[in-house]
Formats: C-alpha cells, structure tokens, sequence
C-alpha cells in the first residue's frame, strides 16, 4: 500500500508538472535502441551544471552521439522502412535539474528538469527530427536495482528534420525506459538536501505524437487516383 501511495505521487506530479499529454491521439512513432551495453546516458556536471545527456560512442562517422537502431511505429510505420542496423544515431544534451529531487519514502525519487535539446539522424546523417524540450520529469528506485526507471518531456519545438511534415503541432514527446543505473546501484540522494548524485544509465528511446493528416504514400496514390477517376466522369457527363 505504501509503494501503491508513492507511485500515484509519482503520476500527480507528473500530470501536475504537464508530462501527462492533453491529447489523445498521441501514440509512440518510433523506437530507438542503442549498439552496446556501455552506459549510454550520463548526469554529471559540465563545468557550469549537471546536466543529462546522451555519452558519445566514439563514431565519428554518425552525427548524433549514440549508434541507433530504429523502430518505425503507428502512422509512419507503412511509410518509412524500420532502421536494424544501428546506423542511425541520435544525440541529446542541456537538460539541467530545476531544483531538488522529490524524495518519496527513501523508496523512490523524483527530479524534475528543463531545457535541452535533440536530433535523431539517417544512416545517411540525416536530420530525421530534431527539437528542443521544455519541461522534463525522471523518476525512478533510490537504490537497487536501478531498473524499472522512466524519463518523459515535453517538446516545446520541433525544428526540422524529415519526419517533421508527419507530426501534428504541440504533440511530441520523448520518453525513456531506463535500466541499469549506475550499473544496477540505483539513483541516490544527497542526505537532507536531496540532490540528485551523478550516474550513468543505459535506456531505449521512444518519440509519440498524433499524426498530422498526411497520408502514406499508398493512401495518397489511391487519393490521386479516386480524384481522376471523378475528374474523368465528370468530363463524361459534360460531353453527353
């Protein structure tokens, strides 16, 4: 009962903090794994602040930090081939923490963060989508085993990339399934104060949204063609 109570502080807190989307024609588009079993995420401070972001694998050949294999889901999958390959990459960075975690019980934490950015790319480099966040929430265990975790944000502008056209204005999200934080230790809090301590974690990616209305290519060859096919008739009847 008590873990019960925790986590439905957890999901007030967020819907309070507008993680929760307002729309119901938002459902997850795509899919993103990464190429190895090093950490592919990391919370540490930057000089200035800590800030989360992806950990670059070191391939200079891609333009995003991380190698990517994608998954094309709902609306975009009939019209965009799925990406096995890990050639994609994506990278993220800037999300800074706007204060203290919430800690609830010393079970279970949540920091809330703002800012940020990112871009997601073809084998070809490029730009699949790419935007900047506004508000972000990460939750999860204070403790092992460091799974279960989750990671969501709002995407206050989308500002290019050739999935763009596809998505309907104000209704882009990026969330994450988080494992192995701090390789299976868990997040953990500094006493009394409750910030959020350094870590590395590996996660999955995945953007949603509601469509925009732009039909598969399949759908827009049989609009095309339904449109001839009346254009035609009509031309018919004018004749007679």
């Amino acid at each position: 009962m008590r873990y019960m109570r925790m986590l439905i502080g957890v999901g007030v807190l967020f819907a309070a903090s507008g993680f929760i989307t307002s729309t119901i024609t938002a459902a997850p588009i795509t899919m993103l794994t990464f190429s190895n079993a090093a950490p592919n995420m990391a919370y540490a401070f930057n000089g200035s602040a800590y800030e989360l972001s992806t950990v670059d694998d070191g391939n200079a050949a891609t333009t995003g930090d991380r190698n990517a294999a994608v998954d094309y889901l709902d609306f975009l999958a009939p019209i965009f081939p799925d990406i096995p390959g890990f050639d994609a990459s994506f990278s993220m960075d800037g999300l800074v923490p706007t204060g203290p975690a919430t800690n609830f019980g010393g079970s279970l934490m949540v920091q809330n963060l703002s800012g940020g950015s990112f871009g997601f790319y073809s084998p070809a480099n490029v730009l699949l989508l790419g935007g900047t966040m506004g508000n972000s929430a990460l939750s999860g265990a204070i403790g092992p085993t460091g799974a279960g975790s989750l990671f969501i944000a709002s995407v206050t502008n989308v500002t290019g990339g050739t999935l763009q056209p596809y998505i309907l204005t104000n209704t882009l999200t990026l969330s994450m399934n988080i494992t192995a934080v701090n390789g299976g230790s868990g997040f953990s809090l500094v006493p009394v104060t409750n910030v959020l301590n350094p870590f590395t974690m590996n996660a999955i990616v995945k953007f949603s949204a509601g469509s925009s209305g732009i039909p598969e290519p399949a759908a827009a060859l049989l609009l095309a063609m339904g449109g001839a096919l009346g254009a035609a008739a009509v031309r018919r009847r004018r004749k007679r």
